[in-house]
């Protein structure tokens, strides 16, 4: 196994897991690159075949520019995102499979399906798939759902004027300025199940929030 601390793990990985030395660059497509993965690692193979799935689906997501992880993933049927965010000496993911409980593979070694999708995205050159919202996007959104599930008096008292804080929030989490203490009170411990069920709807996965006083 290579062990390397990477200082960024996109510019080296992916030439590392899919590319043996001397190989000829033309026809770059999905099935050759996750054959040639699998026979330098073999252990790989189980999260390579649904890395390949996640690849063939553009089901790798860009995250904004301003988020701390790299990009996102998700299989069609799922309703949940993995991020996938950079570490020292490679790449971290939020999904059950990371860490491995065997490292195999450059760098570090530390693997998953949704991690290898990402690299191999990266080695076949292909764009990332845009998520559907902003954060902003995102909650006002949501704050229509909100509107038709809640009386006028108490949409009014405890969102009205809210917003979402792009630079605080990811499109896992977004971080919600409200009017004043009550309002981040109430929304946190009365109201949130009803706000991430909207969330959920909206986004279609499920988003954390967090309220703050503007």
């Amino acid at each position: 196994m290579i062990m390397q601390t990477l200082t960024d793990p996109r510019s080296i990985l992916p030439r590392l897991l899919f590319q043996p030395v001397a190989v000829d660059d033309s026809g770059k497509e999905i099935d050759p690159a996750i054959e040639r993965a699998g026979r330098r690692w073999p252990s790989l193979h189980p999260a390579l075949e649904v890395a390949a799935e996640l690849a063939r689906a553009d089901s790798i997501y860009e995250a904004p520019a301003e988020a701390r992880e790299l990009a996102l993933a998700r299989l069609p049927a799922e309703q949940r995102f993995h991020a996938i965010s950079p570490t020292p000496s490679g790449l971290a993911c939020s999904c059950n499979d990371w860490p491995p409980t065997t490292n195999a593979g450059p760098g570090d070694g530390r693997y998953c399906a949704d991690i290898l999708a990402y690299l191999l995205a990266l080695y076949l050159q292909r764009p990332l798939s845009p998520l559907p919202f902003t954060a902003e996007e995102l909650w006002q959104t949501a704050l229509e759902e909100l509107r038709l599930q809640m009386t006028r008096a108490a949409f009014n008292q405890w969102l009205l004027g809210s917003f979402a804080i792009p630079e605080a929030s990811t499109p896992l989490s977004l971080t919600v300025a409200v009017r004043n203490q009550y309002a981040q009170e109430w929304l946190a411990h009365r109201l949130h199940p009803l706000i991430a069920r909207a969330l959920r709807t909206v986004a279609g996965y499920e988003v954390s929030v967090h309220f703050i006083t503007s």
